[in-house]
């Protein structure tokens, strides 16, 4: 989803939610093929400020978070970009 606040300013967002159903699992005597089902859920936005008609500044957050046999492993990015492109 984009939305263009004023000619300047526009925000970028998006939510996501999969799944995986697939893996190996090893033991001390063999490796095991067993169904290891994983659900992934992440939600991303972005911030851009377009300062003259050829350079723009970013700011964007991504979150992620995977549960999988119990287990749950976040992720967070924060990233800021500065865009120039003279033509």
């Amino acid at each position: 989803m984009t939305y263009q606040f004023t000619p300047k300013v526009t925000l970028a967002a998006s939510v996501n939610v999969g799944y995986n159903t697939s893996g190996f699992t090893t033991t001390a005597l063999n490796a095991v093929a067993q169904s290891e089902k994983e659900n992934i859920y992440g939600a991303q936005a972005t911030v851009t400020y377009a300062m003259t008609p050829f350079l723009e500044a970013s700011l964007s957050y991504q979150f992620s978070k995977t549960v999988q046999a119990g287990l749950t492993t976040p992720t967070s990015v924060s990233l800021m970009t500065v865009k120039y492109a003279p033509y």
